[in-house]
């Protein structure tokens, strides 16, 4: 199971453009609640599955072992007031999901959380050094 944030943007935000504090490479670490199959929870602490994030510019490409898990994604970031809202539109059996994440960083930018906005669900990245 691995949870992935998405949403299309609302022209009332200011799209961040340059540079963000997602810029790089990152661990998936852990993950919680969304919508498991019947009898599953979420795995929690998943740090030993080797599933990166690599976020360039606005692109979004996710991987475990190496090996891509989805197609790359475009992504954006929206600011409305002190909090950042990761913006992301995925295609899953043939239905185009919107889903928006607040994004929690912190220990100096290194580790993110994500915050579903529509589900109590949410993972959270370690940046690889």
């Amino acid at each position: 199971l691995l949870v992935i944030f998405s949403i299309s943007c609302s022209d009332d935000n200011e799209v961040v453009t340059n540079t963000t504090p997602l810029e790089g490479d990152w661990l998936l670490v852990y993950q919680y609640g969304g919508d498991p199959p019947p009898g599953q929870e979420p795995p929690g602490d998943i740090s030993n599955q080797n599933i990166k994030y690599h976020f360039t510019g606005n692109i979004q490409k996710v991987t475990k072992n190496g090996e891509p898990l989805f197609d790359d994604k475009i992504f954006s970031i929206t600011q409305e007031n002190e909090n950042y809202i990761f913006n992301c539109q995925i295609t899953e059996s043939g239905t185009i999901y919107n889903y928006q994440a607040y994004l929690f960083f912190s220990d100096q930018n290194n580790t993110v959380q994500f915050k579903d906005i529509g589900l109590d669900a949410g993972m959270t990245l370690k940046k690889i050094q």
